[in-house]
């Protein structure tokens, strides 16, 4: 809602030799594959209901009954609302892969909605809701009715060749994901249109004059709150105008957009819908929030503002900050700055306590990293790590500053660890997908004790006297703050203030619990007597305050605040007279809206993955993959991915050509395997008799499998190796004519079969920030050997290649980098030039290989120099530029970045080992625009020049247009579906 169409089509390695063509320019740029694989022990099963296909883990059959049960309730209230229904039953997968809350929704060759079996963390913009399965539902289901909605013309193009045009999926986000958003609060009572959380986005944004303009909530700017943008004003915009024009009007603009057959018209739609474009209606809901939260900011005013001293200014993300307590000058905390990694930090205060001195990373990157509590000179938290390389879990560790991090659990999914003050017992939550249990543990983290089951608890912290147990729970559609005590293993309830109490903490003496809540829609720190059960309000502020930490001696409290920037840490005095009575809510909050659900045993059957394997693609052209050929190819897929496969069977009467390609890729295991096949004939002209050079017909047949073994996975770090085997036999049928008397002899071509093998590895460990244009800090390694046998003429030769790769940030700016890169290859027992450099790639024809390494010199000519080995060198350095808006309105191209890159290379190619002879050197610069177009697709532009130095050199003007984003940048963030 908030982890590659190219897997759709396959996540091994395809390499199809005619990419099948789509008539939308999103499809086509999303077709790279990335690998991945699976856990082949997890039994997969599947309930079928009116309208659904449920796949699911036989480990959660409960939670897959439960969802039969949702997913027909929210098709009743969506289908409804929205003024759809689909004609096709919609598949909902349940993934038990990770411990980040999110999920899925796409309806490009199949509607189908991806679950993640998890809860939102503590402190999530997620975090209101009243059950979990069904805010999430909600919100995905409506964008699969919005998305699914067409006029006449798509509906015909998609039943025939497959469903590839989606005109509501080309929208601004603000739109797609406002509506799905109003479908969370309007159906279920919570949802993000009643969180206090995006009340205070909102009000800062009033607060400080930072109004978000319409084009840059169209665009995806890359300045905080980036992708956050259009949900927050989508989600307000949208309820705006639903309840000024009302909500039956949120169907008119889904029909009124997916029925246009030219896309991007979005006031037209607007127009038909509200009689009014966006411009307008933007420019009203701006005067209402604004006028809005004025009124709540003076209000807030009225009772004086009770806020600490900013320690921190670069906003973006900051959490849980934790007073060491054997030295009150250092804090921790997790920090997502936007300049350096997501990382557990510690920070150093001066003696009054209210300036950072140093700030020092201690590890990173760190993912929804959980609370840093200090025992003992070390940290105890816990973060998202990688488990058997297929899941991604909430694991502990344990980090003494200035040493590495310690991981304590493997894929046992706990987190909130905290260590009693007297070192007798680690207590910490156990994640069970979307229920949570409450622990002890052993010495060994592995759980001694079940203290409570199947609730949903969060940042959890001992009391002094190491007695109670103090956490926030999920109930009845909102969070208390509840207390255990170990020894007679009863809970007490605190008083609510609001609609979500978090964040506890004790005062030193253990009389008094801190905690935030949402008292009157606005996030303040309060304080709650244990003794009396007196509550005061210690913080009132304009924005929100959380998570307060209490210094080692009582008199100083830490908390995070925010600003339109983001959140910052706070430092305050804690003085009784400053303190206020606690202020009841200004508004009413609606109670849940949550159905009944009636949940009955209903039979599965095991998942058939050959019911789904019928094609969901038919392409056919002339002209298009090749000139003056006809193609035509098909392809499809099960929904979990285990199968994929595509056909193409391509015919050129002029070219004399025919082939038929085939693909497979199974995907079950934790290595996937990719299977291709070629069969076809050409024409060549190699066959020289009787003084001329004639055309005769080759055949020939290929096939290769290949494969990729995750070796280490963690964020931010890879180990794999890979190979790949491939077999080709080509053939020569024509007969030898009767050869003339006084011509040459003649050159007659062989039949012959080659088989290859290809195996190598590749590591790569690198970090990067959210402002960063691509990985900052870290290394790629490199290496492979490939080596060929040539059956007809009993000979062997081999290439061996290795790349490494550099990257440093540098003090210049936020996000400068420094790249060096070193390629070298070296064919082995080869009688001919197998590698070459210049401005353009020459590539070995000994097989397909999965990666190309291109061994690209600017400057020089294609192919300058060629040999039996090679080298190349390059450094440069990348200055990014941020661009906030860089649009206008509605039109679909945003300006996002601009770049600035200037570079060096070096680098020969020879037939000896002497690389000093005639080295190529070159030089230049680049100016890259990255743009947005049609909202989604990320493209860069780029200008340059580059100079080679030498007898051989050139001045070399280009400019390019083309996507520099990651292969699966596409299936993560567009096709694979609306978060």
């Amino acid at each position: 809602m908030t982890d590659n169409m190219s897997s759709v089509l396959g996540t091994g390695p395809l390499s199809m030799k005619y990419r099948l063509f789509l008539i939308t320019f999103f499809l086509i740029m999303s077709f790279p594959c990335i690998s991945r694989g699976d856990d082949p022990s997890i039994k997969w099963k599947e309930i079928r209901t009116d309208h659904f296909n449920i796949i699911f883990p036989l480990k959660y059959v409960k939670t897959a009954q439960k969802m039969a049960v949702i997913t027909e309730q929210t098709h009743q209230l969506v289908a409804s609302h929205m003024g759809w229904a689909p004609s096709t039953k919609t598949t909902v997968i349940l993934t038990p892969y990770t411990d980040s809350a999110n999920g899925w929704a796409t309806t490009y060759f199949r509607n189908t909605v991806n679950v993640y079996l998890t809860d939102p963390g503590d402190f999530s913009e997620l975090n209101q809701f009243d059950d979990w399965l069904w805010l999430l539902f909600l919100h995905e289901y409506t964008h699969i009715i919005h998305m699914d909605t067409s006029g006449l013309l798509p509906s015909i193009i998609n039943s025939i060749i497959g469903k590839v045009w989606v005109p509501n999926s080309i929208q601004p986000s603000f739109v797609l994901e406002g509506m799905a958003i109003f479908s969370e609060s309007r159906f279920s009572g919570a949802g993000r249109n009643q969180s206090s959380i995006y009340d205070m986005y909102m009000r800062s944004s009033v607060y400080d004059n930072r109004i978000y303009t319409l084009a840059e909530i169209s665009n995806s700017i890359s300045k905080y709150p980036r992708g956050l943008l259009p949900y927050l004003y989508g989600s307000r915009f949208i309820k705006f105008i639903s309840n000024r024009y009302s909500p039956l009007k949120i169907k008119h603009l889904s029909a009124a957009y997916g029925s246009q057959n030219i896309p991007f018209g979005l006031n037209k739609s607007a127009v038909k819908s509200y009689g009014k474009s966006f411009e307008v209606l933007y420019s009203e809901f701006v005067k209402y929030i604004d006028s809005k939260y004025k009124r709540q900011i003076s209000a807030i005013k009225s009772r004086g503002l009770i806020r600490g001293k900013r320690l921190t200014y670069t906003g973006e993300y900051k959490y849980y900050p934790s007073w060491n307590p054997s030295n009150s000058a250092e804090i921790a905390l997790i920090d997502n700055d936007g300049i350096t990694p997501s990382s557990l930090k510690i920070l150093t205060l001066n003696k009054s306590r209210n300036k950072v001195i140093s700030k020092k990373i201690i590890d990173a990157p760190v993912y929804e990293g959980g609370w840093p509590r200090w025992h003992h000179g070390k940290i105890f938290f816990h973060k998202l790590a990688y488990f058997n390389t297929v899941y991604n879990y909430l694991d502990l560790y344990r980090v003494k500053p200035g040493k590495k991090p310690t991981r304590l659990t493997e894929g046992k999914r706990l987190a909130s660890v905290t260590v009693s003050p007297d070192g007798k017992s680690v207590a910490a939550v156990r994640h069970n997908g979307t229920n949570h249990d409450l622990v002890l543990l052993g010495t060994d983290y592995s759980v001694k004790k079940v203290l409570k089951k199947s609730g949903l608890y969060y940042t959890v912290i001992f009391s002094p006297d190491s007695n109670y147990l103090a956490y926030s729970s999920h109930k009845n559609a909102s969070r208390i703050i509840q207390l255990y005590n170990l020894k007679t293993a009863k809970t007490i309830d605190l008083p609510s203030l609001g609609r979500m109490n978090i964040h506890p903490a004790f005062s030193p003496d253990g009389k008094f619990i801190f905690f935030s809540a949402d008292g009157a829609d606005i996030y303040n720190i309060y304080r709650y007597e244990i003794g009396s059960g007196k509550i005061k309000q210690i913080t009132n502020v304009i924005a929100g305050a959380f998570m307060p930490s209490v210094s080692p001696d009582g008199k100083k409290l830490l908390y995070m605040g925010y600003s339109v920037k983001g959140y910052d840490l706070f430092v305050m005095d804690l003085k009784e007279e400053n303190f206020l009575s606690s202020w009841s809510s200004l508004y009413e909050k609606p109670l849940s809206m949550l159905p009944e659900l009636k949940i009955n045993p209903l039979k599965y059957n095991s998942y058939n993955f050959l019911k789904y394997m019928f094609p969901v693609l038919w392409t056919a052209d002339y002209g298009y993959s090749m000139a003056d050929t006809f193609s035509v190819s098909a392809m499809g897929y099960d929904p979990l991915e285990h199968h994929i496969w595509s056909l193409d069977a391509s015919w050129s009467d002029i070219l004399n050509t025919a082939e038929i390609y085939g693909s497979w890729s199974y995907n079950r295991l934790k290595f996937p395997i990719s299977f291709e096949f070629y069969y076809g004939h050409y024409n060549r002209g190699d066959f020289f008799v009787n003084d001329h050079w004639n055309t005769y017909r080759w055949h020939y047949t290929q096939a290769t499998l290949s494969s990729v073994f995750p070796l280490q996975r963690d964020f931010g770090s890879n180990f794999s190796a890979f190979t790949n085997l491939n077999l080709y036999r080509g053939i020569f049928n024509e007969e030898m004519p009767v050869i003339l008397p006084d011509t040459m002899l003649p050159r007659h071509p062989d039949s012959y079969y080659s088989s290859t093998i290809k195996a190598g590895a590749y590591y790569f460990n690198a970090t990067s920030s959210s402002g960063g244009l691509d990985w900052e800090n870290g290394y790629y390694l490199y290496t492979s050997i490939e080596g060929r046998y040539r059956g007809s003429y009993d000979t062997y030769d081999a290439l061996i290649r290795a790349e490494a790769m550099l990257r440093r940030k540098i003090p210049i700016g936020d996000h400068t980098v420094v790249t060096v890169k070193f390629q070298i290859g070296r064919g082995i027992n080869t009688d001919y030039p197998v590698f070459s450099i210049g401005n353009s790639a020459k590539n070995s024809g000994l097989s397909w290989k999965p990666w190309s390494l291109s061994n690209y010199l600017s400057g020089f000519s294609d192919y300058q120099k060629t040999g039996e080995s090679y080298y190349t060198s390059q450094a440069y350095v990348t200055f990014p530029l941020d661009v906030s808006k860089g649009g206008f309105s509605t039109v679909p191209v945003f300006l996002r970045r601009l770049s600035f890159k200037f570079f060096a290379s070096m680098g020969n190619a020879f037939n000896s080992l002497d690389v000093t002879d005639e080295q190529l050197i070159s030089a230049g610069g680049e100016l890259r625009f990255q743009l947005v177009q049609g909202y989604g697709a990320f493209t860069d532009f780029i200008l340059g020049i580059s100079k080679g130095f030498g007898e051989h050199g050139e001045t070399m003007y280009y400019f390019s247009l083309g996507s520099p984003l990651p292969e699966d940048y596409f299936y993560k963030f567009f096709l694979k579906g609306r978060n």
